[in-house]
């Protein structure tokens, strides 16, 4: 009842609530500091050896997000990045190939999984401080798309423990092999254009206070459809 009644005086307080968003954001950017340094120290390597067991299990991966605008873009990694992005397809997933890589010590952090008919699925892990995010995709006759778990700051209307599911759907194109940080991996053919999906016409242009929860173009709210977070490791 209190934290309820606090809720609500932050919400409907301006001051308390430019406040609170103040704070979330100083919590937020103290751990993009800590994962970047990270990711800056030890990215090249820890991605090297996730994409020789990957290899290793036949399992053909993509570059998406961040980390495919960094590879087109720059040649590389975006200077704020820190984390990778990958796609898979979800049929290619499976508990031997979780417990392969937790046994070449990449921990599972957390898993987002839906607990509705609406399929979605989305796993981090992490190795030497650096987090790689597996994002699992879907498709149709001229679709791909994959998910993302989220909630508003103030969602009343949704249980404390659910998440609300957004899709993101792409024109359908085939892979095509490339070289990145010393690895040969995967980038959909028509990068450009499933970059401009997401990002907008400016994609070329960088923007380091992009805003992931608003910025992607491509996306939609599927009602009805609800999801879990599942935390396998507290740092």
């Amino acid at each position: 009842m209190i934290k309820n009644s606090l809720r609500k005086l932050v919400r409907e307080t301006k001051f308390l609530s430019k406040l609170y968003d103040f704070y979330c954001k100083y919590k937020l950017n103290r751990v993009i500091a800590k994962k970047n340094k990270n990711f800056t120290k030890s990215g090249i390597e820890t991605f090297e050896q996730l994409c020789i067991l990957l290899n290793e299990k036949n399992i053909k991966f993509w570059l998406c997000y961040g980390t495919l605008l960094g590879f087109v873009r720059e040649n590389g990694i975006l200077k704020h990045d820190f984390d990778f992005d990958i796609g898979l397809w979800y049929t290619d997933y499976s508990k031997e190939l979780e417990e392969y890589l937790i046994l070449n010590g990449f921990k599972l952090i957390h898993q987002f999984s839906s607990i509705t008919e609406y399929p979605a699925f989305e796993q981090t892990y992490e190795k030497n401080g650096v987090s790689i995010d597996f994002f699992y995709h879907y498709s149709d006759i001229s679709k791909i798309w994959t998910n993302v778990f989220y909630r508003e700051k103030f969602d009343d209307a949704l249980d404390k423990d659910l998440f609300r599911i957004r899709k993101l759907d792409y024109p359908k194109a085939e892979l095509k092999e490339v070289v990145f940080l010393n690895s040969k991996v995967f980038i959909p053919s028509n990068a450009e254009e499933y970059l401009e999906e997401i990002y907008g016409k400016n994609w070329r242009i960088p923007d380091p206070k992009f805003d992931w929860h608003n910025g992607p173009k491509n996306n939609c709210t599927i009602p009805n459809a609800y999801g879990k977070l599942k935390n396998f490791y507290e740092k």
